[in-house]
């Protein structure tokens, strides 16, 4: 864990509390700080997609750059561009001349010293017997040679890459079911030297579907690009360098459009869709913590550990205001155990779809950093709940008792109409009982005092002792029940 912090055993509160999770403050996951040591995966180290400047073209099946240029793949030809220039500065029309008879596929590339090496196959005819790597120079983008692999069946050469050693590439294989473990899992060593072929290395969590890799020396991790062909599961994995296995799952652009190729240049990742211009998709460890659009939820807590009476408090900042962003959700109800902001700031809690707190407009900013209190009580068949802000109660509401989620609770949106969640997340904490107006002003007050190395929240960057942006919360402050 990257986080020098640990909960404060003799606090007033401390053994009220079955879970806290905390953003770890190098790697993209949050950690648990109590209720299980477990790490859990956040998809959400990423701001939005943004356009590549000046890359005007697109491309189908996979992209290449240096310092100077751009590389565009596509099934019958190899393009490239200037990084500013909309026009091919040199193209090959006739990328299968020289390679062995019937290939008819190009994959992702990458450009290693003056060649762009491109993974290739006879894909298309449905069963691949024809795999290996295509070497074409750079300045004119002819065929140098190629390095047949089509010993090895059960590649699907789809992507390649130079290793993190910097002395390797390696080749990926696509299959778009699931397939075996083994043609999800293989990536395929070639020597960069000898061009000779070295064994494999496995992904420890299989991949259905790679498109696309990339070493990304930022962050330690393969990019892969996947496209799950059944399920319409469009992502981009980022596998741990040195133990192959899984720590973030992103899914920038939603089912609709097949990610293609993946490139990292500079600690910039790049990614395009089919037949696509390339984008950037911001990945920095400042965004650990973050909750961003169209990601999949992170676990917070199961059914058993959640309390049937409690109060779960986090810190947030909204970093963009959209309809229904939700903060936290529940794959179990559609309408029940959630929360979210509105885009004119209104802040809802809802136990139950028909009993609704909801705040005045403009009560939530952007890019301000909030204490939220979420409380409920189950009393007989009934419940009550109450919404907190900065460490005052603003509202409050009863009705029928609604059963314990069976899935438990997530960070983020779930259910339809809450994928536009933009949030970076400080402290995430659940207590078994119904924390007092004097008890949430201290946690809002004394962040830091729950802690033994009297650190503040944290959302992501360096440890820093931080003084949370109060804002004022007065009587005024008009809140809503909503009743269905």
């Amino acid at each position: 864990m990257a986080i020098d912090k640990e909960l404060k055993t003799t606090h007033a509160l401390y053994n009220n509390i079955v879970r806290a999770i905390t953003p770890d403050l190098v790697t993209p996951k949050f950690v648990a700080l109590k209720g299980g040591e477990d790490t859990i995966t956040q998809p959400w180290a990423y701001g939005l997609p943004e356009a590549v400047p000046g890359a005007t073209w697109n491309c189908q099946q996979g992209i290449a750059r240096t310092d100077t240029e751009w590389f565009a793949i596509n099934t019958a030809s190899i393009r490239k561009f200037g990084l500013n220039n909309g026009a091919p500065t040199a193209t090959n029309n006739s990328p299968y001349i020289g390679l062995p008879s019937g290939v008819d596929h190009l994959g992702d590339g990458c450009v290693i010293g003056e060649f762009l090496y491109i993974a290739y196959s006879n894909y298309n005819l449905g069963s691949s017997t024809q795999m290996g790597l295509a070497k074409y120079n750079i300045t004119d983008l002819s065929l140098d040679s190629f390095i047949d692999l089509k010993a090895h069946t059960n590649l699907n050469a789809s992507a390649c890459s130079l290793s993190k050693s910097g002395t390797e590439i390696l080749v990926t294989s696509f299959f778009g079911t699931a397939g075996s473990d083994q043609r999800n899992t293989d990536i395929y060593r070639i020597d960069l030297e000898l061009e000779t072929f070295l064994g494999t290395i496995q992904l420890v969590t299989p991949c259905v579907g790679i498109q696309s890799i990339s070493y990304h020396a930022g962050i330690d991790s393969y990019v892969i690009g996947s496209h799950d062909a059944p399920n319409l599961i469009e992502k981009i994995y980022l596998y741990d360098a040195a133990a192959l296995t899984l720590h973030s799952a992103i899914d920038p652009v939603g089912t609709l459009d097949e990610i293609e190729g993946v490139e990292v240049w500079d600690n910039v990742l790049y990614f395009h869709t089919l037949n696509g211009s390339p984008q950037i998709l911001p990945l920095d460890i400042t965004l650990i913590g973050r909750v961003a659009a169209k990601g999949d939820p992170v676990p917070l807590i199961d059914v058993v550990t959640l309390p049937e009476t409690g109060t779960l408090t986090m810190w947030v900042t909204p970093l963009a205001l959209y309809n229904y962003g939700s903060l936290f959700d529940t794959l179990s109800y559609t309408n029940d155990w959630k929360s979210w902001v509105y885009a004119d700031g209104r802040l809802a809690w809802r136990f139950k779809a028909t009993d609704t707190i909801i705040t005045a407009t403009g009560t939530i900013v952007a890019n301000q950093k909030y204490f939220m209190t979420f409380t409920w009580e189950k009393v007989g068949g009934n419940f009550n709940s109450k919404l907190g802000l900065n460490g005052t109660f603003i509202g409050s509401d009863t009705g029928v008792w609604v059963n314990k989620p069976a899935a438990g609770l997530a960070l983020g949106g779930i259910n339809a109409g809450n994928s536009q969640a933009d949030y970076s997340y400080g402290d995430v904490t659940i207590y078994d009982k119904v924390l007092s107006a004097a008890e949430i002003l201290d946690l809002n007050d004394n962040p830091g005092a729950m802690y033994v190395s009297n650190a503040a929240p944290q959302e992501s960057g360096v440890p820093k002792i931080v003084t949370p942006l109060l804002v004022s919360i007065v009587s005024t402050i008009v809140t809503t029940i909503v009743r269905g």
